[in-house]
């Protein structure tokens, strides 16, 4: 199953637009050329094969974080709780651009 997402980048006076073609939780089917903006509309940097999300960093290719969820989460929705789920588990339905929702 693929993941395509047409993010349009906008920083500084720089308008960006890329077709991306990534499988669920990032990895990148192919790169062209230079580019950075995949996965969720989110930078990606090639070297170090990680995803920069809100407040921290994603490696696609182990579909984990490589830092905790600087939230707390909530009782009421336990999988919150786990501190490196992103979007429920479900990257192809949800998006979470602060990374602070579990």
């Amino acid at each position: 199953m693929r993941f395509v997402s047409k993010s349009a980048c906008v920083r500084a006076h720089i308008t960006q637009e890329s077709l991306s073609d990534c499988e669920p939780f990032g990895v990148p089917y192919s790169l062209k050329g230079s580019e950075t903006v995949l996965f969720a509309g989110e930078m990606y940097n090639s070297v170090s094969e990680l995803y920069y999300i809100g407040a921290r960093y994603m490696m696609p290719s182990l579909g984990r974080w490589m830092s905790l969820d600087p939230g707390l989460g909530s009782l009421s929705s336990p999988q919150t709780m786990n501190r490196y789920v992103y979007c429920a588990n479900n990257p192809l339905r949800f998006i979470d651009p602060t990374v602070n929702g579990g």
